[in-house]
């Protein structure tokens, strides 16, 4: 990771999120609205469950207003 970041730092910006604050993590945002989908949804096996979880991200079901959590 550091030396993609060294190779390309002129086009990224870092954000460092305080510790233990998974609220300000989007990736932990996306988890939460992708198991409220999954607790509405019918699935009785494994095979459901993941075809229920596909569904959900290419629906865009777990999307998350990220730039709210960039601006400064």
């Amino acid at each position: 990771m550091q030396k993609f970041y060294q190779e390309n730092k002129e086009h990224l910006h870092v954000v460092y999120f305080p510790s233990y604050s998974p609220e300000l993590d989007p990736i932990e945002q996306s988890w939460r609205a992708a198991k409220k989908w999954l607790a509405i949804r019918y699935w009785e096996n494994k095979r459901e469950l993941k075809r229920q979880l596909i569904k959900a991200f290419e629906e865009g079901i777990t999307m998350i207003p990220i730039y709210d959590y960039l601006r400064t």
